[in-house]
């Protein structure tokens, strides 16, 4: 509706972005959910008091992903595995990242968006 009455200029377009501004703050990455035609965002503050507990919180996490992933799995798998049901928010926010730091790779990397499209932990 934004869209149409020229509000914003382009649904989603912003959603890299403050993936990007977060990351560069040392923030934890925005949780996007969409159901029933909302859309809700939410951010992550750090209290400075936390900050060591939650880089092990992430680590911890991402450790955890990155031993489930030791087995091929689709995004659906991944999102049940992660609770997340946004499966955009997913490669935002998860997959993305892992891919670009080369810590999981996709099992066929010439069809990105294949229904056979699996992720694996590089070794």
């Amino acid at each position: 509706m934004l869209e149409e009455m020229g509000t914003i200029e382009n649904r989603g377009s912003g959603i890299p972005t403050m993936i990007e501004e977060m990351q560069k703050h040392g923030l934890k990455k925005p949780q996007y959910v969409e159901s029933r035609g909302d859309f809700v965002v939410s951010f992550f503050g750090v209290e400075e008091t936390n900050l060591s507990e939650q880089d092990s919180e992430q680590d911890s996490e991402q450790d955890k992903l990155l031993r489930f992933l030791e087995t091929p799995r689709s995004k659906k798998d991944i999102s049940e595995f992660l609770g997340i049901t946004s499966l955009r928010y997913l490669k935002d926010a998860y997959l993305e990242d892992l891919l670009n730091r080369k810590k999981i790779k996709m099992t066929i990397p010439d069809k990105p968006t294949s229904k056979n499209q699996r992720y694996v932990t590089v070794k």
